[in-house]
């Protein structure tokens, strides 16, 4: 798996120190972040990431709202979100709303950590065409 670097957006903690655990145990370096300090310009040149791990129930807001909103300002972004709540409904809203993919809590780490790296190297693919795209 290649290196990357994944935001988390949880507002529970235990799973964030789990995902957390999980992800640098892979030698992925993940930014913790709880419900209210994500910006919708997530991808910034101050703190990039390669992959976003959101949360569909937030306490402030809905996942799904604040996905919409990302995928505004960053259509490039691979964005995962995370429920406890899995229907086909809430799968198709979030494909809809431009999620790469949906999981469920609780998991497989095997099943999460093959969907970060698709995404992850995803990214670095992106990134990589997007730049030499731009200097030609």
């Amino acid at each position: 798996m290649s290196k990357g670097s994944i935001l988390v957006v949880d507002d529970e903690s235990e799973i964030r120190e789990g995902l957390e655990l999980l992800l640098n145990e892979r030698g992925l370096r993940r930014l913790q972040r709880g419900d209210r300090r994500i910006r919708p310009r997530a991808n910034s040149k101050r703190q990039p990431f390669d992959l976003l791990l959101l949360d569909v129930s937030l306490p402030d807001r809905n996942g799904l709202e604040l996905l919409r909103e990302i995928r505004r300002r960053d259509p490039h972004l691979s964005v995962v979100l995370i429920t406890a709540y899995g229907s086909i409904d809430m799968a198709r809203a979030a494909f809809k709303s431009g999620a790469l993919d949906y999981i469920t809590k609780p998991w497989s780490n095997d099943e999460l950590l093959a969907q970060v790296a698709q995404a992850v190297e995803g990214h670095a693919a992106c990134a990589k065409k997007t730049s030499s795209s731009s200097a030609r």
